[in-house]
């Protein structure tokens, strides 16, 4: 209770300070709003400490994550440490396959010595079987012709005998070969085994001893870095456990405290209470006071008037008293009163000189008319002074009534002056409608045709749209914006993937929040992200809702029929570059900026109705069709078509300066609330790459058809068990329902959400919460145990809808709806 006065704290405890005398309302009220600032201050002091802990155990989180990661690293890096010991034995492998590679080919050198040896065989066995051929022709010779033939025979003789010779010389080279070959052979085979066994030697020493050096330096490095973990790790436990202890502490001073502001609230409003039963006493008092004061006044009225018609009377007294003495001015009067004294005054002389009884008579009649006449003359005297008053005052009329007569001469001279530049306007304005009556009155629309930049189609991307890499790819070119790398927008995966279904859903976007968390950022960023690299290239346009906006006129502009021009808005240009050939087959985005600063349901009717009817959306600008208008203007240039890649996005804070918004606007719109803060990540370059070409509007319809047809069913089996028993509860004790238009966004929704990589139990929390709960938030009819039932009945039910994503949103919707009901019952 600090911050409060000894008055009161006594009051906030029971115990009411006896009051003044006479109590002053104002200080009192002043008090009261003092208490009840330091009662916001506690309030937000105490949110404000929250909140801190709330970071501080953030922080803790993160740090967690990121000891997690390091360690993920250092595995990491022993995997790729592993890898590379594999690599090096593999390369042993190849080594000591390219040296039995090398065993091979001698042994293929060797098999050809053989197949020589074979050779020069076959050679000696044929030289044998030549002999052989000899001997029998010598044992011929022998039998029948040796007489005829000797000759012959010596000469084959010889030729044996060289044949023998050469057969000889030929075995001994063989001999010396086959020898030579197998030193040769023994030797290099030696060779080779012991160079082969000595570099593998070599090669394993190497290799075991750099494998043992490295698993050792990874060994101590794994064991330093875990020893360093999880030191750190304890260190950042204990002081996890230490701040959670603290928070848990601070938790409780915070229920203690709120404990102590529900209870100072509650006083305090019982004080607000008797004090408004002690302001309503008072000013009933203060209203008879004043009552009375005006009685009175009256009276003082009555009697003012009163003594004014006595002045009156006077002065027709004054001038009787003028007529009895012939206009005479006072001074004559008084003149003739002298001498009429000293008249008396001799008379006195004479009567005293003849004394008697008819002397007496007369001076005593003499004495009341100087008596009569000095009261006269009194009356006179006030008079006069009366009517130099009223003659001074007659004197300042006339002074006025002079300067009023030369104002009204020199009015009528401007007047006379005025009078002929109208009429020279007139002539001139004649002249420009005849000079301009075929002009197109939509000058900057009309302009638009002939623009270079919007006259052709541009490029676009056609290609199939996987929505669930479209959603990922969307949220990092959103963070990371090329024109300024030092800007980040962070919105979370199930904002990007609600944003996306709404895009389906509705052609209206509601985005509500605090100021500061993105709303006007999220439509401009998304264009960017499927439009071009920079805010220039997306097509999107933002218009500013102005406070004093009433109806469709202020939004879309108005004709002068004087001018024969119509004052085209920055909304209704918008809406005709929409539909240019540059913009017409791709998402077109409207930004209504502060849409609640005046009620959308007058300013934006026409849209709203025109949103019904796609089929035939068309908006009337002006009741007859012009002589020149626009080429994408229809209905002879009367009616804009509401372009069907028009999405139309307002944000909205709630404050003192906005406007509800209607259930006629939400029962149309998508809606999102963002939230305070958002988690900060960094973006994949690889994923923020700008689009090569703008996104193509039939590409991105083309998915969500293919989603509605892929989960169409499971969405309305979900709408179907949500209308079982939540429904029921809904119906019978809040008397909350819903229609065609509902299920038909659900269908629509629920889908994209799912192709998005979104879950079911996502898309029906958001509807529940922004769709249905919406209606039954801050009602005053409903008790505690209202929204228990309700509870209770989502909770039961929400495992035949999804069973792996809770309605977090739903459920502290009506929580803290519980506890306002709670705060408020006194429990």
């Amino acid at each position: 209770m600090e911050g409060l006065s000894a008055d009161e704290r006594k009051r906030i405890a029971g115990q009411t300070p006896k009051a003044p005398s006479k109590p002053d309302l104002a200080d009192e009220w002043k008090l009261l709003r003092e208490a009840q600032a330091a009662y916001e201050a506690k309030a937000r002091a105490a949110d404000k400490r929250l909140s801190e802990a709330e970071r501080r155990e953030q922080g803790v989180t993160n740090r967690e994550t990121a000891l997690k990661a390091d360690r993920k690293k250092t595995e990491k890096r022993w995997q790729e440490q592993s890898e590379e010991l594999a690599e090096t034995r593999a390369a042993l492998a190849r080594h000591e396959k390219a040296l039995d590679d090398r065993k091979l080919h001698l042994d293929g050198r060797e098999g050809a010595l053989n197949q020589r040896d074979r050779t020069l065989d076959r050679r000696e066995a044929a030289l044998n079987d030549r002999q052989a051929a000899i001997a029998e022709r010598e044992q011929a010779a022998e039998a029948g012709f040796i007489e005829r033939n000797k000759k012959s025979l010596g000469q084959l003789e010889e030729q044996l005998q060289a044949l023998r010779v050469e057969a000889d010389a030929a075995r001994a080279r063989i001999a010396a070969a086959h020898a030579e070959f197998d030193r040769e052979r023994i030797q290099r085979r030696e060779a080779l085994e012991a160079e082969l066994a000595a570099h593998r030697e070599q090669r394993f020493a190497a290799l075991a001893d750099e494998l043992r050096e490295r698993r050792d330096a990874a060994e101590r490095e794994v064991a330093e870095r875990r020893t360093a973990v999880e030191a750190e790790l304890t260190g950042l436990r204990a002081d996890l456990d230490d701040q959670r202890a603290a928070l848990r502490e601070r938790e409780g001073e915070v229920h203690r405290i709120k404990g102590r502001l529900d209870l100072e609230k509650t006083l305090l409003g019982e004080d607000r209470a008797a004090l408004d039963d002690e302001i309503e006493r008072r000013a009933a008092d203060r209203i008879q006071a004043l009552q009375d004061e005006a009685r009175a006044e009256q009276r003082r009225r009555e009697t003012v008037e009163a003594e004014r018609d006595r002045l009156f009377a006077d002065l027709e007294a004054r001038r009787a008293l003028d007529r009895a003495f012939d206009g005479k001015e006072p001074t004559a009067v008084l003149d003739e009163l002298e001498r009429l004294r000293d008249r008396v005054a001799e008379a006195q002389r004479e009567l005293d000189a003849r004394p008697g009884r008819a002397a007496e008579e007369r001076l005593i009649e003499l004495e009341e008319q100087l008596r009569a006449a000095r009261a006269d003359c009194d009356d006179l005297r006030a008079g006069k002074a009366r009517a130099e008053a009223q003659a001074s005052a007659y004197r300042v009329d006339a002074a006025t009534h002079e300067q009023l007569v030369r104002e009204k001469e020199v009015l009528e001279i401007h007047r006379e002056t005025l009078k002929v530049a109208v009429d020279e306007l007139r002539r001139d304005v004649g002249e420009l409608r005849e000079k301009g009556g075929a002009a197109n009155p939509f000058s900057e629309c009309a302009a638009m045709d002939g623009t270079v930049e919007l006259k052709e189609p541009i490029p676009l991307d056609g290609r199939p749209l996987d929505l669930e890499r479209f959603a990922t790819r969307v949220r990092h070119r959103i963070a990371h914006d090329p024109s300024d790398a030092s800007k980040r927008l962070c919105y979370t995966e199930r904002d990007i993937r609600s944003f996306i279904g709404g895009l389906s859903m509705s052609r209206l976007h509601l985005l509500q929040g605090i100021s500061g968390t993105g709303k006007t950022s999220l439509p401009r960023a998304f264009a960017r992200a499927i439009g071009g690299a920079t805010l220039e290239d997306a097509a999107i346009d933002l218009v500013e809702v102005q406070a004093g906006w009433r109806d469709q006129l202020d939004l879309l502009g108005h004709y002068n029929a004087f001018q024969r021009r119509f004052y085209e808005s920055e909304f209704l240009k918008a809406l005709y570059r929409a539909g240019t050939p540059a913009h017409a087959g791709r998402p077109f985005i409207i930004v209504l900026d502060e849409m609640n600063l005046s009620r959308p349901e007058q300013y934006f009717a026409t849209l709203l109705s025109a949103l019904e009817r796609p089929d035939d959306a068309q908006i009337t600008l002006m009741e007859h069709a012009p002589q020149a208008h626009p080429s994408r203007f229809v209905a002879d240039g009367r009616k804009i078509a509401l372009p069907p890649n028009v999405w139309f996005v307002g944000t909205a804070n709630h404050d003192e300066t906005t406007v509800e918004f209607a259930d006629k606007t939400y029962d149309r719109a998508h809606v999102m609330e963002l939230p305070r803060q958002r988690e900060s990540f960094r973006p994949d370059m690889r994923l923020a790459k700008p689009p090569s070409e703008p996104l193509a509007l039939a590409t991105l319809q083309g998915a969500f058809d293919t989603a509605i047809e892929k989960h169409g069913a499971d969405a309305r089996a979900a709408m179907k068990t949500l209308a079982g028993s939540v429904g029921t509860v809904l119906d019978r004790r809040f008397r909350v329902g819903w229609g065609n238009r509902l299920e038909d966004q659900v269908q629509r929704y629920a889908p994209v959400i799912i192709a998005a990589g979104g879950s079911m139990g996502e898309a029906m929390d958001h509807i529940l919460a922004t769709k249905i709960l919406r209606k039954v938030r801050d009602r005053y009819d409903t008790s505690t145990d209202d929204i228990e039932a309700l509870y209770g009945a989502i909770t039961e039910n929400w495992e035949s809808i999804d069973g792996n994503h809770d309605p977090d949103r739903s459920l502290k919707i009506l929580g803290h709806e519980l506890d306002k009901k709670k705060s408020g019952s006194g429990r």
